[in-house]
């Protein structure tokens, strides 16, 4: 489909000088919209050679052209970093990726984007670093920016790491690495900037102890040694537009009304929408679910999926599966087999910092201590992996689903709402902190001076651990908002065809 697509373009381009010109300056296919010509028309002898040469230029000068045409066994190095998204593997299977190949380079570091695998609702990037200087470069704080420079609204960064590697730093020069960007409902731009920092794990020394605003988070926060700033151009015409399926389906769950709307199916992912009724007493947080087709092949929850309990708006919420794109399946059925829910009268945790206890915790969810030094508090709990009856792969692959349990705001002991300066989930096991002396501190991991607090990890298999940090704290009290109060586990899924 995806060759056919760039033949397609060639087929309609119009060979003249103008198009030689800008194929020479610009090192891409036109944009120009051109009359279409066909295969077999007669031509003079000058534009046939002409032609010839235009298409010598395209495949040579334009990576993303000479993919379309040649089974490129680059994509073999693409393939193995995806093999762990069956959607993102589909569409490297099906050549559903443009060959990008800009570079930029900030003193010694080079930034070289790759490739990209892009439709309505998702950007992929995949990139390389390199330097003669520094061996432990990762990049973050991404942000996405428009041709103008002016901030692009309404998308979630989310910089993945793939299995091998535990820690970003753990990457080697060669590598392939990979930051996604999911967008909620745009119309995909095709020029972007995107813009970040640049971390060295030996290099980048920690803000000193002086200025940090945080006790605990001056060993989370280098100091980044660049920024970056990266232009990326992808050939819109080559987005394939959304398949909507109109559902338009009612169903109860655990005396809850919710309505499937509709399920985009794009090249990245399928995208399940509801509404709830503002009449349920909770609201609808996560499900498990999949999609069946007639031959029995389940599409499931998306591994590289960051919306999964996305809400925007006060009813609205979308879950994504694995995508339907490159299937040729005729007769879908959703199936739907657990629910979390927060009931709407929900209470928050108390935290009394002081003595060390909290009260109405969520379920499953164990308060472990509260840490104080100079104001500023670590909080740390251990929860239970959830066990779903009917257990999807996602979730067996995943050793189980480590899951939100606060919200990242809370309310001080004025009722005040504020944000944690840091949160992080540690999997089986917690975090804990522990004053040391200046003679057991030994390395560190960044070249830096640092305090006497040092994490301890305790391990808990079964349980994953999720931690908090609240900088300049005043209060004895902290209440927490939950982001959960009860599972429905469903004895029978619940079955609605959808095509």
């Amino acid at each position: 489909m995806f060759k056919e697509k760039y033949s397609a373009i060639y087929d309609r381009i119009e060979i003249d000088e103008q198009l030689l010109t800008s194929t020479l300056t610009q090192k891409r296919l036109t944009k120009k919209s051109t009359k279409p010509i066909g295969r077999f028309v007669a031509l003079p002898v000058g534009a046939v050679a002409l032609l010839f040469i235009v298409f010598t230029l395209l495949v040579n000068l334009s990576s993303t052209f000479a993919l379309a045409l040649n089974n490129i066994p680059t994509l073999n190095r693409l393939a193995e970093v995806v093999s762990f998204s069956p959607s993102l593997s589909d569409a490297v299977d099906n050549e559903y990726v443009q060959v990008i190949g800009q570079e930029k380079t900030i003193d010694d570091i080079t930034i070289r984007i790759e490739y990209v695998i892009v439709d309505q609702r998702q950007l992929h990037v995949f990139y390389t670093l390199q330097s003669e200087r520094y061996d432990n470069l990762w990049l973050s704080d991404f942000r996405l920016m428009n041709a103008d420079n002016t901030p692009l609204d309404e998308y979630i960064a989310a910089h993945l790491i793939q299995n091998r590697n535990f820690m970003e730093y753990d990457f080697v020069q060669e590598d392939l690495r990979y930051v996604m960007f999911s967008f909620i409902d745009i119309d995909m731009p095709e020029d972007l900037i995107i813009e970040g920092n640049i971390f060295d794990a030996q290099e980048s020394e920690l803000i000193s102890n002086e200025t940090a605003s945080s006790t605990f988070s001056n060993l989370y926060n280098p100091v980044p040694i660049q920024s970056f700033s990266i232009p990326i151009s992808f050939d819109s015409k080559l987005i394939q537009q959304i398949e909507v399926i109109d559902v338009n389906q009612e169903f109860i769950l655990d005396g809850q009304t919710v309505t499937i709307t509709t399920i985009d199916i794009l090249p990245t992912q399928t995208r399940v929408n509801f509404i709830e009724n503002e009449g349920n007493s909770a609201w609808l947080k996560f499900l498990s679910l999949y999609i069946i087709d007639e031959n029995g092949v389940r599409f499931g929850q998306a591994e590289n999926d960051v919306t999964r309990v996305g809400f925007y708006g006060s009813d609205i919420m979308l879950f994504n599966l694995e995508t339907l794109y490159f299937t040729d399946s005729q007769n879908l059925t959703l199936v739907i087999t657990d629910a979390v829910w927060l009931d709407k009268n929900t209470e928050p945790t108390r935290v009394d910092l002081v003595n060390n206890v909290a009260e109405n915790l969520p379920p499953d969810v164990d308060f472990i201590e509260a840490k104080g030094v100079d104001g500023d508090w670590f909080l740390t709990f251990s929860v239970l992996y959830r066990e779903q009856k009917h257990n999807d792969y996602f979730f067996v692959d995943t050793g189980g689903l480590m899951h939100e349990t606060f919200s990242s705001e809370f309310y001080d002991g004025s009722g005040n709402i504020q944000l944690f300066a840091i949160r992080w989930g540690t999997s089986n096991g917690y975090e804990v902190w522990k004053i040391y002396d200046e003679e057991d501190l030994g390395d560190c991991q960044f070249n830096a001076s640092i305090n006497p607090l040092q994490m301890r990890f305790i391990e808990t298999p079964g349980a994953f651990g999720d931690m908090f940090t609240i900088t300049d704290y005043s209060y004895d009290v902290v209440y927490l908002i939950p982001s959960f109060s009860h599972m429905s586990i469903l004895e029978a899924p619940i079955e609605i065809i959808v095509q």
